[in-house]
């Protein structure tokens, strides 16, 4: 049998995942402790095991060199970005993620997102838990008629429009790759980086990060917006510049 080790935390939440876990793979480890783990914690809690079922743990060059009987690393986590495929490969440790797995959890909050900035309602909370509430204090807006756009359509993008049918908005989506066919469906428009910035009301964020993305959505970038915009970023953090922001 398989020796296993789960050094991601997630499984205290779901006891019942935990429990169909340890039925497949019989005397599987798990952590209580949820703090990250340093090099030498994570190559000692992983010493002799086969298999490891990861978080956001970072394999190093020096954390493979150190674990020569570690073949296989399952990725639980909602990216592969902080994972090296070269390290991994050259030690032959062959990783497993399944894409797309939390697609509907984000697609819904990047929509509650948007109704939830363009209604205001996190100011107008604040302003009545201050007790501040002594008069009109402004108005919040709809989402219905305003032009959506979507910055990658993988995934999590799909969902997002799928979700947004109902609210009678204008959907525009900019990917790579040609996603045709599910924009004639759900009646999509595609277009260029350029467009999307320079029409969307709302601009909804759902790229990898990588080379390419890291600092995308610097200050080039942000003064070719709409003015106005409201910018939701349920991507990596790192894909928009805070400081230019």
């Amino acid at each position: 049998m398989t020796r296993v080790a789960v050094t991601t935390p997630y499984f205290d939440f779901f006891p019942k995942l935990k429990a169909e876990f340890e039925s497949l793979y019989p005397g599987t480890k798990f952590r209580t402790d949820r703090a990250p783990l340093s090099e030498d914690a994570l190559i000692a809690y992983l010493a002799g095991y086969e298999a490891a079922v990861i978080g956001l743990d970072r394999f190093t060059e020096r954390v493979c060199a150190s674990l020569p009987d570690l073949k296989v690393v399952s990725l639980c986590s909602a990216g592969a970005d902080h994972v090296d495929p070269e390290i991994l490969n050259k030690h032959g440790i062959k990783m497993w993620w399944a894409a797309g797995v939390n697609k509907i959890s984000v697609a819904e909050l990047a929509v509650c997102y948007m109704v939830f900035a363009i209604r205001r309602v996190h100011f107008f909370a604040s302003v009545l838990r201050r007790g501040e509430w002594k008069g009109p204090v402004g108005f919040g807006a709809d989402l219905r008629g305003r032009t959506v756009g979507i910055h990658g359509c993988g995934h999590i993008g799909k969902e997002v429009v799928k979700l947004l049918k109902p609210y009678g908005v204008k959907v525009l989506a900019c990917d790579r790759i040609d996603f045709s066919t599910f924009y004639k469906e759900w009646d999509v428009e595609p277009v260029d980086a350029a467009e999307l910035w320079a029409r969307s009301d709302v601009l909804t964020i759902h790229l990898s990060r990588n080379k390419s993305t890291i600092g995308l959505y610097g200050g080039a970038v942000l003064d070719r917006l709409k003015p106005g915009v409201v910018l939701v970023n349920c991507a990596r953090g790192a894909i928009v510049d805070e400081h230019a922001l």
